[in-house]
């Protein structure tokens, strides 16, 4: 993603942008279908692959587009004395949200299903948690226009 995100902001700053946005919307249906596949496996040639560890690697793959991007795009967006902290509030709410919140709210949605759903409590509350990438994937679209009008911006001050 980082080759290709190089390689197209140089003609279009919005894909700075749009190909986190692309990998948010590929990675969610191979996390849904990650977690609520049935098991089995599917066999190429003489090779026996878990349907789950297809849909993890596909999964993993699109899900790495935004990070990288995304702390491209921040330092893009402030001058050069501000990229250290920009970069470090952009982790800094990653890591609250993500590795914080993430796991604990996953937690106590699967409690409070457990009554209604049993043994599936955990899968519906992972697809809750993992469905958050769609209005996160709709946020990156929304904000493409102002942040080639930031770049635009920065530009005409460092020309001037």
């Amino acid at each position: 993603s980082g080759w290709l995100g190089d390689y197209l902001a140089r003609r279009n700053a919005g894909w700075q942008l749009r190909l986190p946005m692309l990998g948010m919307f590929l990675a969610l249906p191979c996390a849904l279908a990650f977690i609520l596949w049935p098991s089995g496996t599917w066999t190429w040639g003489t090779l026996s692959v878990p349907h789950a560890m297809v849909f993890a690697v596909m999964f993993a793959f699109f899900a790495s587009w935004w990070p990288s991007l995304s702390y491209s795009a921040v330092s893009q967006m402030v001058h050069a004395r501000e990229r250290s902290v920009a970069a470090a509030l952009l982790n800094f709410f990653i890591t609250l949200f993500g590795s914080g919140l993430g796991p604990l709210v996953t937690g106590m949605l699967s409690d409070v299903l457990l009554p209604r759903l049993g043994d599936d409590a955990l899968r519906w509350a992972l697809v809750a948690l993992m469905s958050i990438m769609l209005p996160a994937g709709l946020i990156l679209g929304l904000a493409i226009s102002p942040y080639r009008q930031r770049i635009q911006v920065l530009q005409a001050d460092a020309n001037a």
